[in-house]
């Protein structure tokens, strides 16, 4: 003798009711209905359509800035101040756009001891991120002008 689950009852671990004829019912999905099949499946022919259309490619060239702005990091950490200000001179001249050669002199000039060069150099850095021209470019103008007033005040000029 077959033994058959009562109409309505559960088999196992899937979701299927009985039919009263033997036959299980077809499960369809809570939440999705026929009419939204067809929405899901050219909603996911559009997700992988975009994901398979070229991209754009962006290349950076290396100017040598980073490198650069770092060495005189590394070189004012060293102690060697004479080659460190000469890689700001070489930052002014060859990026006179970007603020790092500024900064970077006023930094080395501070840490040398000479406190009223590095005021000035943080002025004209604090100008240069101020000026109408570039003021959108540059976020943090605060910090040169912190950096500009406490040379002054260590050189003795505030």
């Amino acid at each position: 003798m077959v033994r058959r689950p009562k109409v309505g009852a559960r088999c196992g671990k899937s979701a299927r009711r009985v039919l009263s004829g033997g036959r299980p019912e077809r499960a369809v999905p809570t939440g999705i209905l026929p009419a939204d099949e067809a929405k899901q499946a050219e909603l996911r022919k559009l997700a992988i359509a975009a994901v398979a259309a070229p991209q754009p490619t962006y290349v950076l060239e290396d100017d040598g800035l980073d490198d650069l702005s770092n060495s005189v990091l590394a070189l004012t950490r060293a102690g060697r101040f004479a080659q460190a200000l000469a890689a700001c001179k070489r930052l002014r001249d060859e990026f006179p756009d970007v603020v790092d050669g500024l900064e970077r002199s006023g930094l080395v000039h501070a840490k040398m001891g000479d406190h009223a060069t590095a005021a000035v150099f943080y002025r004209q850095a604090y100008d240069f991120v101020t000026h109408p021209s570039r003021r959108d470019d540059y976020d943090g103008a605060a910090y040169y002008r912190e950096q500009m007033e406490k040379e002054e005040q260590l050189a003795g000029l505030r």
